[in-house]
Formats: structure tokens, C-alpha cells, sequence
């Protein structure tokens, strides 16, 4: 049968092939992980952290090879509905660490849910201010991404220290199941590796200025003992000083319900 005189029309059954209307192959290609190869009966997040081990550089840095999907469709094989944790899939653009304090940031998490088609809950963004803690933000846990991948199951679970504790690399995934961009890894956090405050919050997530700082975190650096995902160093606040340090403005979004 000649395919090639199929209308675009078939979008469905393309989509199922994993072939775009010319007959290329999947945008994520091996940059994103393969939806066959998600477990998402794996509680434990045991695929995740077989899955990651393959962006993970030999020197054992930790530092992942960065490909994402950078906005295309949800990847198929998400589980939008069971979804309880995503990295944000875009930052904060010229406002830098002025997210519009904690309540801008939770509209965000919002937001970027309710526009992948997430089931109703109640979203918090991982951020400490100088009156509020991140660890007490964010529920009681337990926490899925949307690859159906087991994030962590408690708040210590997700604080956990030490090689091989805390969330894996490759479950860090935002919205659509990309993982972050090398250069925009930073995740703001205010936090120190327990998820408590710092001084360094961008003046409580309203300052864009170079003269204040914001802790961070890294989307592809995990499981190590400084608590690599939630707290590695800090950033000025301003737009063009968070991507000088590889970021963008983004954050962890946890579902509290």
C-alpha cells in the first residue's frame, strides 16, 4: 500500500507509529526516556534509576546529559492524572527570581498542570522565604511524576542523604516527561539540602535584582551527599544572572492533595 499519499489528517494512527506527517521519526528520539520503558507499577522508581544510568557521565559526576523535549507534545505514556510532581517546563523569563512571591509561583504550578490536562489538586512550588520552609510546602507525600515514576515516597524519603538517596536524576521530569536542558538545570529553591530556608530568596520571590541571590538546585545533578537536586549554589536574581549560571527561573511544583 502506498502510505505516502495519506492526508496528515491521520494524526492518530501517525502518532501511534511514532512518525510525524513526513515520516520522521519522534521529536524526543533518544533524548527523552522511552514510554515502553517507563514501569509505572515500579514504586520504588527502580526503572527511573535503571533509565538514568545512561545520561549519566562516566566520570560519575552525577551531571546528566541535559536533552529535552522543550515544549512539544506530552510525550505519550504520561499518566497526567496520577501526576503529584513536575520540574516547571519554563522559567520565569525577564522576571528572573521575582516569581510574584509564593502565591505567583503556586499559580504557576497550576498553571502549567491544568494545561496538560492534570487532574484537580492543589499545587505548591518547593520554595523557602525567610517566614516558610520548602519541606513544610509540600505535603506529606508520596509523589509521582508524570511517567508514573514514584519521585519519592515522604518528605524525609525525599530529603534522604548519601550516595543512592533522594529522588534520581531521570525523575525529575517536567510536565510533559522532558528532563531539563543543561542550561537550564538550576532549579530555584531557596533551600538548603533539608528543604529549610536560607537568606538567599530573591527577597522572598519578588526581586529581580543582581543585588540579591537565590539558592538553587540542579535538575540533573542528584543522590549526592550536598543534596545536589534541592541545593548546590546560589544565583544573583536577575534574569540575565540566572541564565549566566545555567538557569531560567524554574521550579519544583508538588501536589499537597
Amino acid at each position: 500500500m502506498n502510505t505516502s499519499l495519506w492526508p496528515c489528517s491521520l494524526v492518530g494512527l501517525l502518532a501511534s507509529l511514532s512518525v510525524g506527517c513526513g515520516g520522521e521519526p519522534d521529536r524526543n528520539g533518544d533524548a527523552s526516556p522511552a514510554p515502553s520503558s517507563v514501569d509505572a507499577s515500579a514504586a520504588d522508581g527502580s526503572a527511573a534509576e535503571a533509565s538514568s544510568a545512561g545520561n549519566a557521565p562516566a566520570d560519575g559526576s552525577g551531571l546528566g546529559d541535559g536533552a529535552s523535549d522543550s515544549g512539544g507534545d506530552v510525550q505519550s505514556g504520561t499518566l497526567t492524572d496520577k501526576m503529584t510532581f513536575f520540574a516547571t517546563s519554563v522559567g520565569s523569563g525577564t522576571a528572573g527570581g521575582n516569581l510574584g512571591g509564593l502565591a505567583g509561583a503556586d499559580a504557576k504550578c497550576l498553571a502549567l498542570a491544568t494545561a496538560v490536562g492534570a487532574k484537580p489538586r492543589t499545587w505548591r512550588a518547593y520554595l523557602s522565604t525567610a517566614a516558610a520552609d520548602a519541606r513544610d510546602r509540600i505535603g506529606a507525600g508520596p509523589w509521582v511524576n508524570v511517567l508514573g515514576q514514584t519521585v519519592a515516597t515522604s518528605v524525609s524519603d525525599l530529603h534522604a542523604q548519601g550516595a543512592g538517596r533522594g529522588p534520581a536524576i531521570a525523575l525529575l521530569v517536567d510536565e510533559r516527561g522532558a528532563v531539563a536542558l543543561r542550561s537550564e538545570h538550576d532549579i530555584l529553591t531557596g533551600s538548603n539540602d533539608q528543604g529549610l530556608r536560607t537568606t538567599a530568596t530573591c527577597s522572598d520571590w519578588t526581586s529581580n535584582s543582581d543585588a540579591v541571590q537565590g539558592r538553587v538546585g540542579h535538575a540533573d545533578w542528584s543522590q549526592y551527599a550536598n543534596g545536589g537536586w534541592n541545593s548546590v549554589h546560589t544565583s544573583t536574581c536577575s534574569a540575565s544572572g540566572l541564565v549566566s549560571n545555567n538557569g531560567a527561573g524554574r521550579t519544583y511544583c508538588f501536589a499537597i492533595d
